[in-house]
């Protein structure tokens, strides 16, 4: 099965990408360039899920969020 993954900033699609649930260990990059975000699991078992980084200049937690739809 294949899943499409968006990543969303509020109202604003920022990026997708597709997925295979037979993938082991797939990861996802948070596109924010302002903040230092490590590689994500993908959680294809939920309809959404979120990333946590660190903003590069201030060190506050920037986070991101993922949704999930099977296609």
């Amino acid at each position: 099965m294949k899943f499409k993954v968006t990543e969303n900033n509020y109202n604003k699609v920022l990026d997708s990408n597709v997925f295979s649930d037979a993938d082991i260990g797939n990861v996802i990059k948070c596109t924010n360039e302002l903040c230092r975000q490590p590689a994500t699991p993908v959680r294809l078992d939920e309809e959404s899920f979120m990333c946590i980084g660190k903003q590069k200049v201030t060190g506050i937690d920037c986070y991101r969020l993922f949704t999930v739809t099977k296609i």
